[in-house]
């Protein structure tokens, strides 16, 4: 594949594991408004403490699952 090709295909599953990691936060937190919804997902991917650092505040529930 051509470094372009990779890129693209690289986006693809990076889109969608994003995609069903909000499926499974929704599941577990089915009350979060959107915003919550990305605090939580921004959490699982670069940690409680860049979030924390990034925005000033954790996600609403202890409970990030």
């Amino acid at each position: 594949m051509a470094p372009a090709e990779r890129a693209a295909v690289a986006n693809r599953l990076s889109t969608e594991c994003e995609r069903l990691a909000l499926i499974g936060i929704r599941s577990l937190h089915p009350n979060l408004s959107p915003a919550e919804e990305r605090l939580h997902l921004l959490t699982r991917k670069y940690g409680q403490s860049v979030v924390d650092a990034a925005f000033g505040r954790a996600p609403t529930t202890n409970s990030l699952g």
